[in-house]
């Protein structure tokens, strides 16, 4: 659902901008399309709406680069995880989880993508 029916039919933009910590004026620019709705914003929408409004709804054409992990399942998450044990590593070189997580990347995501035999029946 968008931010604007979203509104139209479940309350006010002042009580979601209290919600969120912004002003009214900015939640009718984001609920018309004037401005995009900020990347810090969109959790709290989201939750503010109790899911109504997602963050797909509310950045529709860049929202699989902020949040991969929305765009595909498990693989999605996983790949996530480890772009940010990679930024974690690049931030801190010392972060241990990080460089194991680095050290075992290439092999994660080559299991990612090889294709699995089926478990034989009665083994």
């Amino acid at each position: 659902m968008n931010l604007a029916d979203y509104l139209t039919t479940h309350g006010s933009q002042t009580e979601l901008a209290r919600i969120v910590g912004a002003q009214p004026q900015l939640v009718w620019q984001w609920s018309r399309g004037r401005r995009k709705v900020p990347i810090e914003r969109c959790v709290s929408i989201e939750r503010a709406t109790n899911g109504a409004v997602t963050r797909k709804d509310l950045r529709p054409d860049d929202w699989h680069e902020i949040w991969p992990e929305l765009a595909g399942g498990f693989e999605g998450l996983l790949r996530a995880g480890l772009e940010r044990a990679e930024t974690a590593l690049d931030a801190n070189p010392g972060d241990r989880l990080a460089q194991l997580v680095h050290a075992n990347r290439t092999q994660a995501l080559d299991d990612l993508t090889t294709p699995t035999e089926p478990a034989a029946a009665g083994m």
